[in-house]
C-alpha cells in the first residue's frame, strides 16, 4: 500500500566537476519542483476517423527548479554561480525523502533569481537547471 511521504529530508546534488563520483548537497534548499516528464503527442488521426489519436513521440524538455536560503559566500552557493557563467551541463540528483529512491539527470544552470529582501526576511534565491538528459531513477 502507497504511504504519503513528507518533503522533510529530500536531498538536492550537484556532480560540480560532472565526474560521476563526487556529488555535493546543495544547502539550504526550502523548496523544490522536480522536473516533469511529458511525451510530444503525434496526431495520427485519419480522415475517417471519428476521434482524434495520437502516438507518443519524445520526452519533452523540462526544467528543475528549487529555492534555497541564499549565502553568498557559501561554497556550494558559489558553485552554482560558477556552472551559471561556465554554462556546464552536470549531473544533478534528488534523493527523495524517507526513501532511497533517487532521480538523476544532466542539466545547466539557466536562472539565479535572488528573491525580494524584506526587513524580517531571509535572503532567498530561486535556481533554474535545464534538464539536458533523460531522467534515471534508481
Amino acid at each position: 500500500m502507497a504511504t504519503a511521504m513528507i518533503g522533510l529530508g529530500t536531498v538536492i546534488s550537484v556532480d560540480e566537476d560532472d565526474s560521476g563520483s563526487t556529488f555535493t548537497a546543495v544547502t539550504l534548499c526550502v523548496s523544490a519542483t522536480p522536473p516533469g516528464r511529458e511525451r510530444a503527442l503525434i496526431d495520427k488521426t485519419a480522415l475517417d476517423s471519428t476521434l482524434s489519436t495520437y502516438a507518443a513521440g519524445r520526452e519533452m524538455h523540462s526544467e528543475f527548479a528549487f529555492t534555497q536560503f541564499w549565502e553568498p559566500e557559501d561554497t556550494v552557493h558559489t558553485s552554482l554561480d560558477t556552472l551559471f557563467g561556465s554554462k556546464a551541463e552536470v549531473k544533478y540528483t534528488i534523493t527523495y525523502s524517507n526513501t532511497s529512491t533517487t532521480d538523476t539527470f544532466e542539466g545547466f544552470v539557466s536562472k539565479l533569481a535572488p528573491q525580494t529582501i524584506e526587513i524580517d526576511g531571509m535572503l532567498t534565491r530561486e535556481v533554474t537547471i535545464q534538464r539536458t538528459t533523460a531522467i534515471t531513477r534508481t
